[in-house]
């Protein structure tokens, strides 16, 4: 088979047509699907980047794609669905509303607020901003959300995949911005993360508490902010993907990629995107802002290490007085915008500085510690944390890198419904937008790795833990992976892997004429009998 070298691969050349299957198609099952797997794999990813005059720009502002394998009795069928939000429909030229949530505890615009010198400019802007939300997918009070990082929630039916209604947190709490990746107590509330172009309270911690569809309280609207972390910067505020929490603690980041404030409240106007109001600075410091959730004050100490950047939190949690952080990390500080498109297809997809798997040791007990020695006491790291001299509220940290060797890996998933928050040993992730090909999994005690390797002309997705019903080890389960061919030459199929020993199980092949786009991130939801959300999303205490 000929790989698209210079061109773009079938996955991204979807269109409004194209992107839905009007239904659910069979697929060509090869190999064994445990039967104990029953329920959906639901993902969630910018599928359409051109529509009619509207062409985009940056990989993360495509139109969302909605996509469901459903898995019973050893079978498998496929469906996609364009995300039908007005966003698309004014692309569209068509006029549609979907009603917003907002609740008795709406609040007025916070751009108002925190523009007003600038309200002459802003009074003109549309009041409705975009619904689109196309990174992630999450179960949340038995029903299913499409995130991204604005602070809009799109509320998806589960079999048609179709929008049922759309949330605006930011008419319910004070934040332009959200995460894709919300966390998780035993209780099923939801923690999210959001930033507020008011410096002053910048990066906010959000509780959403947790009530069973049909309840009379509304849980969108009893959201509450717990925490604000200001920013170093005036008129510019870090741009984060993710954030981590712990049994005990959040960790915020305030990274030196950011948002340009003014920039980004006039983004949707001219249709640049959000990832056009990105300005890096290049040099600053990666900053860990840790706030207790015990009593929600921020720990009165600030974590730095060199100019870094972050997508992805992979797991966190304590151990002997300190906190362990795990994430992938990037030295080229600017990565966010190696995903232009007109970069990726320079580079035929490929991303030029891979993500490092690093650990981070955060001590605790700061008071009375000494300053100028590293005061990390684990054994089992090479991390470092020191006190500056000068500066004694401010401690310099160094990361372990945990990859056995040039391990490329992005999209890490775990096995959160019993390790998230809590020491772990395995991680899971693709090697997508690298010359690799492959899914890895690693293991952090041994630092070692196993792998599942195609052809360089299929592309891994993110690979989704889903635990055996009698799991007794960290690592029962299956892996689930969808892989995108190249070109419609083949067909691109789900990957079923043994989670243990990393080896194909069974793989589902779509309709060789059916476009998949690639997706960001997803979830698996059981099926009603045995349906638990804690398989489904970060897990803490």
């Amino acid at each position: 088979m000929e790989a698209v070298t210079g061109r773009t691969p079938q996955w991204m050349t979807l269109d409004v047509v194209t992107a839905d299957t009007n239904g659910d198609l069979p697929t060509e099952i090869v190999g064994c699907i445990p039967t104990w797997l029953s329920g959906c794999l639901i993902r969630n990813g910018a599928g359409v980047y051109k529509v009619n005059d509207t062409n985009i720009r940056h990989f993360f502002d495509g139109f969302s794609v909605i996509h469901k394998f459903n898995v019973r009795d050893g079978q498998v069928t496929y469906r996609s669905s364009l995300l039908d939000t007005n966003t698309i429909a004014e692309a569209m030229g068509i006029k549609r509303l979907v009603p917003t949530k907002s609740g008795p505890k709406s609040i007025p615009d916070p751009c108002k607020s925190v523009f007003k010198g600038s309200q002459t400019y802003f009074a003109e802007l549309p009041p409705e901003r975009t619904d689109n939300t196309s990174v992630s997918v999450v179960e949340f009070a038995d029903a299913l959300y499409a995130l991204t990082e604005t602070a809009t929630m799109n509320k998806i039916d589960r079999d048609s995949l179709k929008r049922t209604e759309m949330i605006d947190l930011s008419r319910i709490v004070s934040i332009h911005t959200g995460t894709a990746h919300p966390h998780f107590n035993l209780n099923g509330d939801m923690f999210t993360y959001g930033t507020s172009f008011d410096y002053r309270q910048a990066f906010n911690i959000v509780k959403i508490p947790r009530h069973l569809e049909g309840s009379n309280v509304q849980s969108m609207s009893d959201a509450e902010i717990l925490a604000s972390v200001p920013s170093r910067w005036q008129n510019y505020i870090a741009y984060n993907h993710s954030f981590g929490m712990s049994d005990r603690y959040f960790v915020l980041l305030d990274q030196p990629v950011t948002f340009n404030t003014k920039k980004f409240q006039i983004s949707h106007v001219d249709m640049q995107g959000v990832a056009g109001t990105l300005v890096v600075k290049k040099g600053e410091s990666l900053q860990f802002h840790v706030i207790d959730r015990q009593t929600n004050r921020r720990v009165p100490y600030t974590y730095e290490t060199t100019s870094s950047f972050v997508f992805h939190f992979i797991n966190c949690f304590e151990e002997d007085g300190f906190l362990v952080v795990d994430l992938v990390l990037y030295h080229k500080v600017d990565a966010i915008l190696d995903l232009y498109l007109e970069s990726l297809r320079k580079t035929d997809f490929v991303i030029p500085d891979a993500g490092s798997l690093a650990r981070f040791v955060l001590p605790l007990n700061l008071e009375n510690a000494p300053c100028d020695m590293n005061l990390v006491g684990l054994c089992h790291t090479k991390a470092t944390a020191v006190i500056d001299y000068d500066n004694p509220k401010v401690v310099s940290l160094t990361p372990d890198y945990l990859r056995p060797e040039k391990i490329v890996l992005e999209l890490p998933r775990i096995n959160y419904q019993k390790y998230a928050g809590k020491k772990y040993r395995f991680v899971y992730g693709s090697s997508v937008f690298s010359d690799c090909y492959r899914l890895v999994k690693v293991d952090l005690e041994e630092k070692t790795y196993k792998e599942w390797k195609q052809t360089q002309y299929y592309y891994p997705g993110e690979p989704i833990f889903v635990p055996a019903p009698d799991a007794v080890d960290e690592d029962d389960g299956v892996v689930m992976s969808p892989v995108l061919c190249e070109t419609l030459e083949e067909p691109s199929f789900l990957l079923i892997l043994d989670a243990k020993s990393f080896t194909e199980l069974a793989r589902a092949y779509i309709p060789r004429d059916v476009k998949m786009s690639m997706t960001f991130h997803g979830t698996f939801s059981g099926d009603t009998n045995s349906r638990n959300f804690f398989t489904n999303v970060d897990l803490h205490l």
